[in-house]
């Protein structure tokens, strides 16, 4: 398996292992299971955008759980580097997709992608769903850092599925209301896309789910949506626009300077 994947000279995109350092190094060794052929209709630095992105949300609501068509989501945080990704596969999925937005360039941004419905995350959310005759939603994939996490499980439907991509603090903990969760059979999902790596579990699956999002890449589903190329010596400059939480999409590095 390992000497056959792949061939010297393939080009091949993947997300790594968050154990190694390496990632800004003109030259890495990486596990051969959780790397795939990159799209053949993107460049490398479009590619190098969407790893990250795609695993996450793959393993959040293509892999861990099986999203049914027709179904709706709340993608909270919408605008970013893996919600402007998972509104894209959510549709693809066939899911209603209501994604949070709260600039008025973003709001644009969330719709273009696909976003049926858009509710603004710095305002009450339950009166946003009611005046677009929206109750709750079956799917929630919370984005930012859960402080808002037990106000949006009060609109998950009966046996919804949240997924979040961050820890929760007791005190967050304190505020969820999990015996209305448990009385409505819902549940609540962590993910962290360096889990399999990190712990040597079904690496395999990373280099499937990757090679079936180039498939979908390479037949025009998806899009990248890179904000922003730095070349590698303005490394401290992107990672201060990433901090700033203004960032649509993806922020991309070019080491080509080491050529």
């Amino acid at each position: 398996f390992f000497l056959t994947k792949f061939k010297v000279g393939d080009a091949v995109y993947y997300a790594g292992n968050v154990s190694k350092l390496g990632s800004y190094s003109e030259f890495t060794a990486v596990d051969s299971r959780i790397a795939a052929l990159k799209p053949k209709s993107l460049s490398f630095l479009d590619a190098a955008s969407i790893p990250l992105v795609a695993l996450t949300t793959v393993e959040s609501i293509g892999d861990a759980i099986v999203c049914q068509k027709g179904k709706s989501i709340l993608i909270f945080n919408g605008a970013g580097g893996v919600g402007s990704f998972a509104i894209q596969y959510a549709k693809l999925m066939g899911l209603s997709v209501i994604s949070s937005a709260s600039r008025p360039d973003t709001i644009a941004f969330v719709k273009e992608l696909g976003a049926d419905y858009v509710v603004n995350h710095r305002e009450p959310i339950e009166p946003q769903l009611k005046s677009q005759n929206l109750s709750g939603y079956d799917y929630l994939f919370c984005l930012a850092d859960n402080s808002a996490l037990p106000e949006l499980l009060k609109f998950l439907n009966v046996g919804g599925i949240a997924n979040t991509v961050g820890a929760i603090s007791p005190e967050i903990a304190s505020k969820i209301d999990w015996v209305t969760m448990f009385s409505k059979s819902q549940a609540l999902r962590f993910e962290f896309m360096f889990a399999r790596s990190l712990f040597g579990c079904e690496l395999e699956k990373q280099g499937e789910i990757l090679a079936k999002v180039a498939e979908f890449y390479d037949q025009g589903k998806l899009k990248t949506v890179v904000q922003k190329v730095f070349p590698i010596s303005e490394v401290s400059n992107a990672h201060s626009l990433q901090e700033s939480n203004t960032v649509t999409g993806k922020l991309v590095l070019d080491l080509s300077e080491f050529q």
